[in-house]
Formats: structure tokens, sequence, C-alpha cells
């Protein structure tokens, strides 16, 4: 198992959900009241073309999150889908490069 965020998982990916990091209280608890909760296993299903929002399957419900709410989700990555995606990488390096 990978250990990495969400907004870091490619398409795909199915993986189980392990904490948060740092996180305001109010919005701890709307992703709480979602389902996503540590021990949940997810999938993502989908991306929109410019990487925000990525859709994902949570116990039989599809979930969009936006990508710097999914980046606060920590999960352990399962099976062979079990790396960042390329995308993710280097949109993670250009963003460090441009900040």
């Amino acid at each position: 198992m990978t250990r990495t965020t969400l907004d870091q998982a490619s398409v795909g990916a199915k993986a189980t959900i392990t904490g948060f990091s740092a996180v305001e209280t109010n919005f701890r608890r709307k992703l709480l009241a979602l389902g996503v909760m540590p021990g949940a296993e997810i999938q993502v299903m989908r991306l929109a073309p410019l990487g925000d929002p990525i859709q994902i399957q949570l116990r039989g419900a599809s979930v969009s999150l936006r990508k710097q709410e999914a980046a606060i989700i920590e999960v352990d990555l399962l099976g062979l889908n079990a790396r960042p995606s390329v995308l993710s990488v280097t949109q993670t390096a250009v963003r460090r490069l441009y900040s």
C-alpha cells in the first residue's frame, strides 16, 4: 500500500481513507456527513478536464470533491494502481515552481 492524498490518485485507483490533514472542524463534519471517514474504501471515478473536481465512488454513492478538498484526505492506495498519477505529480511540481 502506498500512502498519499486523494488528489494524487489516478482515475480508477482504489484506496482506503486513513485520515485527514489539518482541517477546520466544520469542514471535517461535512466530510463525515458524506461518509468520507477513516476506514472507508473509495474509488476515483473521473477527473474534470482541468483536474478539478474529482468524482469518487464511496459506499455506493458518487461524490465530487474540489482538488483542494481532496488534498486534505489521506489515503492508502490499493492494488495495481498503488502509485500517484504522472499528471498529478507533474501538476504538483509546477505548482511548487510557481508558488
